[in-house]
């Protein structure tokens, strides 16, 4: 009976995390414990697989009082898969938890992830800023707004900030003069008058007239 080559299953670093955490460890702790740092613990346990050969998951596992070796499942070359069944279901399972910790690991980066928001600004340029994390906009284009998610909410904040941009091209364009709140809310407004509009002039200088 001839016999192919030994398909090995490997650890995980799940696996590691959880043997430290059963012995009531921390991270630190155990790096202490192994002669290791901390960041290796953590490295190791992010990893879908470890190394038993490895120096500083030796000496994790000597630490934790876990005898670490390659689990190897042999593989016989019967007719018709006859007694391999049991290994194949083991393969398997191993894929599976594999494939899970990955989409869980996808999830917990999505949740940070910050991307270029691309809004466009009054220039009409898109925004080069960094998004909020998790969030598809940044700053100063909603990434941290909690308003309306419905349709005709959006709508509606669209179409302020559309008379908002129209006003600011006026005064930009024309130099009308705009109202604003004053600081006291609502006791009166304070009129702006735009002078100089030169473009050789980086600041416009205005001059209060009321």
């Amino acid at each position: 009976m001839s016999m192919q080559e030994p398909m090995r299953i490997y650890h995980s670093g799940a696996e590691l995390a959880a043997r430290r955490k059963a012995a009531g460890l921390k991270q630190h702790e155990l790096a202490q414990r192994a002669g290791c740092g901390r960041s290796a613990v953590q490295y190791w346990e992010r990893r879908s697989r470890i190394d038993p050969t490895s120096w500083a998951v030796a000496r994790m596992a000597q630490a934790l009082g876990w005898v670490l070796r390659a689990r190897t499942a042999v593989q016989y070359a019967h007719a018709r898969g006859r007694g391999l069944t049991r290994d194949i279901a083991e393969a398997d399972a191993l894929a599976a938890a594999m494939f899970e910790e990955w989409k869980a690991r996808e999830a917990q980066r999505a949740t940070t992830r910050r991307v270029i928001c691309g809004a466009r600004n009054r220039k009409g340029a898109p925004c080069r800023c960094k998004s909020e994390p998790g969030k598809r906009r940044c700053k100063f284009h909603g990434g941290r707004s909690t308003g309306p998610k419905t349709p005709e909410g959006k709508a509606r904040i669209a179409q302020a900030q559309r008379q908002r941009w129209d006003a600011w091209r006026r005064v930009q364009h024309l130099g009308e003069v705009q109202p604003r709140e004053s600081a006291d809310h609502g006791k009166g407004k304070t009129y702006f008058l735009v002078t100089d509009m030169s473009p050789e002039r980086s600041n416009p200088s205005h001059e209060k007239v009321c």
